[in-house]
């Protein structure tokens, strides 16, 4: 993703003749997630006729983060209408 940013901002600045400067402010390695606790919410969502994928979370957030940490998480998340891929 940050490959096509950086592309996209270098294509638009030819285009438009501007210059144009991507910096790297803020990161946070993606979190890795139990395993067996994807799988079993996975299985659920599918179970109920829900589509279930998976993603990568770098997000930072404190329950992936911090939760990630001490205790096994499974990175459920719930996309509106609006929001899925």
């Amino acid at each position: 993703m940050d490959r096509e940013l950086r592309e996209a901002c270098r294509d638009a600045a030819r285009a438009s003749r501007f210059e144009v400067e991507v910096k790297e402010f803020w990161y946070f390695a993606p979190t890795a997630f139990d395993k067996d606790c994807v799988a079993a919410v996975k299985r659920a969502a599918e179970a109920q006729g829900f589509p279930a994928m998976d993603i990568i979370s770098g997000a930072g957030h404190d329950a992936v983060v911090h939760g990630a940490r001490r205790a096994h998480g499974d990175g459920l998340r719930a996309l509106c209408r609006r929001h899925q891929p």
